[in-house]
């Protein structure tokens, strides 16, 4: 995670309990905020599951229980990989590849769409683009880089 927000378990276990809507992770509000989901492996999803924050200590702490934040600005990404370099740990001999600056360029594979969200409160999004052998880190973030803003799920299941 980029950050994280003071309060929440922030914890893999509470983010794949099932429990959607529950308390699960967010960040502080910033610009370029995440939370990141690694493998020790690589692995091919088709979905991710998301919810929004809605009980528990989101209520207690005034988040609003029809808040929108996981909206269509939302996406999954990976790292963008080039087939040059050392190997970063999965199959093949592949690095994360970066721009100008030195910073990681990212791929969207998923996003967000409030036409997702499920009866049970579950926001199911299909993972479209992931390289046929896979990959071990994904993460959830704002991809509108102008507003500050939480990152912030119920649930971060991947099927």
């Amino acid at each position: 995670m980029s950050s994280t927000y003071g309060g929440l378990a922030n914890t893999y276990e509470s983010l794949v309990d099932g429990r959607h809507g529950w308390p699960g992770a967010g960040t502080r509000s910033g610009q370029e905020q995440y939370i990141e989901a690694e493998f020790p492996f690589d692995v091919y999803p088709s979905k991710v599951i998301l919810s929004q924050p809605r009980h528990g200590v989101f209520q207690e702490q005034g988040w609003p229980t029809e808040g929108n934040y996981l909206h269509e600005g939302m996406a999954i990404e990976i790292p963008f990989e080039t087939a040059a370099g050392p190997s970063t740990g999965g199959a093949g001999n592949y690095r994360a590849a970066a721009d100008e600056k030195g910073r990681t360029r990212w791929k969207t594979v998923g996003k967000v769409n409030s036409d997702l969200e499920l009866s049970n409160g579950a926001i199911e999004v299909p993972l479209k683009g992931i390289p046929s052998r896979g990959a071990r880190i994904f993460r959830l973030w704002n991809t509108d880089r102008r507003h500050h803003t939480y990152v912030t799920t119920g649930s971060f299941i991947f099927e």
